[in-house]
């Protein structure tokens, strides 16, 4: 499960496993059906658990908080925006964030000189 937590969103409509800070409300963000997704760049396999917009009724600081209702141990990957956007400094970052990336998904370096690929 994903929330929202910012000003000038609803009171929560049911119990929640974290407090919600004073001035602020939540929207809960339900998993809905799981859809695949291979990302070639770093050669990484995950899945979308919920895409939404939400247009934040206030401006203020907010967060986002995952927790898993049945308080199973795992790892959470989120993605936060619209589209992503990279210019030249970033490029010199790639190598590093490919590695962290596949080491988050548990997964390893690829092979010297191996670029990535997807067969169907």
């Amino acid at each position: 499960m994903l929330a929202v937590v910012a000003p000038g969103l609803a009171s929560p409509q049911s119990q929640l496993p974290f407090a919600i800070p004073a001035g602020m409300g939540v929207e809960v963000l339900g998993a809905e059906t799981l859809r695949a997704f291979h990302e070639p760049f770093t050669g990484t396999d995950s899945w979308i658990l919920v895409e939404r917009t939400l247009a934040l009724p206030s401006p203020g600081n907010g967060f986002i908080v995952a927790w898993d209702p049945e308080a199973r141990p795992g790892k959470l990957w989120v993605a936060v925006g619209e589209k992503e956007t990279f210019g030249a400094a970033d490029l010199l970052r790639f190598f590093s964030w490919r590695a962290n990336a596949r080491d988050f998904h548990e997964i390893g370096a690829p092979p010297a000189g191996a670029t990535t690929a997807r067969c169907a």
